[in-house]
């Protein structure tokens, strides 16, 4: 292996950028779509439970994940954030 001295060494944890992103999230007030808070609450009335709520939710393309206190509204499978869940489907 060639190493310049004007070359810096990565870590392969450095690498691989979805590692850092994954973990962070942006918790601003990014409005949720009608429709989808439609879908949350129609399957949150028929859920018996907030974790089988959440295994319903999986079955249409949607995660829930807790960050920094807050529960964010994922899209599977790559988890991109569409926004914070409202505080009366907590």
């Amino acid at each position: 292996m060639n190493f310049r001295p004007d070359q810096q060494s990565v870590s392969k944890s450095a690498t691989k950028p979805w590692r850092t992103e994954m973990a962070q999230a942006d918790i601003g007030g990014t409005m949720i779509e009608a429709g989808v808070l439609d879908l949350l609450q129609r399957e949150r009335a028929k859920a018996l439970s907030a974790r089988e709520w959440k295994f319903r939710l999986m079955g249409y393309g949607y995660a829930i994940k807790d960050v920094q206190g807050a529960q964010v509204v994922t899209r599977l499978p790559q988890g991109v954030e569409l926004g914070v869940l409202p505080a009366e489907f907590a």
